[in-house]
């Protein structure tokens, strides 16, 4: 988290002054900053990225729960048109082939009455 303490990296005895009144205090603010900023930085990151990856698959996952559910009705719907434009069409081809042997007029299939089935 970011209200984490950052653990800022200790200085070699080399990098320090000799004495107090011997630091240049304006430098060791902007290095201290550049420490923290870079910590923070990289800290945000990670925890965006976390974020991000949890959103997206949420919101992956809806869209293939929206998609399945639209998928199953748009196929179940084709298939009752497939069904029914089959029974009719078939109806119509043994009505047809009746007819065409002379036999008794029968009405026609239904579906061809003016309406459709």
């Amino acid at each position: 988290m970011l209200t984490d303490v950052l653990q800022l990296p200790r200085y070699e005895r080399t990098d320090l002054p000799g004495s107090l009144s011997e630091i240049d205090w304006s430098a060791l603010e902007l290095r201290v900053q550049e420490n923290v900023m870079e910590r923070l930085v990289r800290r945000s990151q990670v925890l965006l990225e976390e974020q991000m990856r949890d959103t997206l698959t949420a919101v992956i996952d809806r869209a293939s729960q929206t998609l399945a559910i639209e998928l199953r009705d748009t196929l179940s719907q084709m298939l009752h048109e497939t069904v029914a434009r089959a029974v009719r069409e078939e109806l119509t081809r043994v009505h047809t082939e009746i007819a065409e042997r002379g036999g008794p007029a029968q009405r026609p299939p239904p579906g061809r009455q003016g309406g459709s089935a």
